[in-house]
């Protein structure tokens, strides 16, 4: 199997917490899930997907964040994002974002969505700046 050499941010170390009290539900948010939530979430730092990794939802998740009784699970996943420095998050998640403000609001992205034409210079020289490449280049005649 091929080692994934796409870059990642610094993992952020997993806060203890109590799991949220919730009735037992094999599909529910277990202690089990809920654990895996929240490492999920300091490695990946996108409710999201850390969702998606526990198998549950990303809708869920704040629902349980809501629930009575979440404050320690609250406060874990609050410190998690407090530790991580502000927009440190996975590259697929931010080439997303890049790409769905080249395609413009509303657009479906799919992963492998390639950009349209008319909006691949724009993305470009987003990307350049992120990089801090700065604009297009000017050719030396």
């Amino acid at each position: 199997m091929a080692e994934d050499s796409t870059p990642r941010a610094a993992a952020t170390p997993i806060p203890a917490f109590a799991p949220v009290p919730v009735r037992a539900r094999r599909d529910g948010w277990t202690a089990g899930r809920q654990r895996a939530f929240i490492a999920a979430l300091a490695r990946i730092g996108c409710v999201g997907r850390a969702a998606v990794e526990a198998g549950m939802s990303r809708e869920s998740a704040y629902r349980l964040r809501r629930r009575k009784g979440a404050t320690s699970f609250a406060a874990a996943w609050d410190s998690i994002f407090a530790a991580r420095p502000r927009g440190t998050t996975s590259f697929e998640l931010i080439w997303h974002r890049i790409v769905r403000r080249a395609v413009g609001p509303g657009a479906a992205v799919r992963r492998d969505a390639a950009v349209p034409a008319d909006r691949f210079e724009a993305l470009q020289r987003r990307i350049r700046g992120l990089a801090g490449g700065g604009g297009p280049r000017e050719r030396s005649q």
